[in-house]
């Protein structure tokens, strides 16, 4: 019955929403591929959690430190093949309005090229 009266169906597809708009704004600012493709209907690759690339030049524990720092953002930034990422996960708590702050402020640490 709680399972059911929250709805959690939807809260998932609305997390996956968020995580999908925040992974596309992200790459389009770099003109970066994503590593994996996009999940729709059943989620083969990821659902509310993503790997988003950021610039190979980037100095993660800068762009980690900043964003907490400055904008009290707190994600996980981490190595994969030698190129820094952004680990975002969005929860049932998170809005569209998280999503644009994360994407506002990867854009003032790391300024678009270009």
């Amino acid at each position: 019955e709680f399972l059911e009266s929250h709805n959690w169906d939807a809260v998932r597809e609305r997390c996956h929403e968020l995580v999908v708009d925040a992974r596309n704004r992200i790459a389009a600012l770099y003109d970066l591929p994503q590593i994996c493709p996009e999940t729709t209907g059943d989620y083969e690759w990821f659902r509310q959690l993503a790997t988003i690339p950021v610039p190979s030049d980037t100095d993660p524990v800068e762009l980690k430190n900043r964003l907490y720092d400055e904008f009290r953002i707190e994600i996980p930034v981490t190595i994969v093949d030698g190129n820094p990422m952004l680990r975002i996960s969005i929860q049932g708590y998170n809005s569209q309005s998280d999503v644009d702050a994360l994407v506002s402020a990867v854009q003032q640490v790391i300024p678009p090229r270009g």
